[in-house]
């Protein structure tokens, strides 16, 4: 009968060998998923890094388009505001002066509304009157140059013509140097100064 010592012996030498006919693959199974969970940690942790860079990429060129978007309004707003100037600064007719003031007062600042009703009340007025003078203009493009926080300078061109008693004048592409200014949210021109025509061409009226 095998002595105590025997079935110590035995019984180690039965699980040494139970470990060794274990498949290796069971052993390093545990130390296995432990390295696919920290790779997948890690991959975590990239892509959400990544995404969060990402996002920031996103978000940064979101505002430059948004800023571009408000340069490109800004610039449509002048562009509109100019045009709609130079028009109603060329158009008159002499049987209703009031209402071709008050357009192009709509679209000035108080101190070039000034300036301009100063030149009506001191002879305009009068001789487009004595002349029975009827001006109509034709917008033909709007050139807009730096905007610098709230100010713009535009240059326009137009058509115009003006029918009078002493005849026609006909001007075509005349110049014309605008600044605006933002006031209250509004653009308005401030300074206008007329540059140059590309040509000018009077008709006399029949008998003058």
């Amino acid at each position: 009968m095998p002595d105590d010592d025997t079935v110590v012996v035995e019984q180690e030498r039965d699980e040494a060998e139970s470990v060794e006919r274990r498949p290796a693959g069971r052993r390093w199974l545990p130390v296995l998923l432990g390295a696919l969970v920290v790779a997948a940690l890690v991959v975590a942790a990239v892509q959400t890094a990544r995404l969060g860079s990402a996002e920031r990429r996103v978000d940064s060129v979101e505002a430059r388009l948004a800023d571009l978007d408000d340069a490109e309004v800004g610039r449509t707003e002048v562009a509109d505001v100019a045009g709609r100037f130079g028009v109603a600064l060329l158009t008159y007719d002499y049987q209703d002066l009031n209402a071709a003031r008050q357009r192009v007062l709509a679209l000035a600042t108080d101190r070039f509304g000034r300036e301009y009703t100063d030149a009506f009340v001191n002879g305009l007025d009068d001789a487009i009157t004595q002349f029975e003078a009827v001006a109509d203009a034709t917008l033909v493009d709007v050139y807009v140059g730096a905007i610098e926080g709230d100010a713009a300078q535009v240059v326009v061109t137009l058509d115009s013509q003006v029918q009078s008693t002493e005849g026609t004048r006909r001007t075509v592409s005349s110049y014309l140097d605008l600044r605006l200014v933002r006031e209250a949210g509004a653009w308005r021109v401030d300074v206008a100064t007329s540059l140059a025509a590309l040509d000018e061409q009077t008709t006399p009226a029949p008998g003058g």
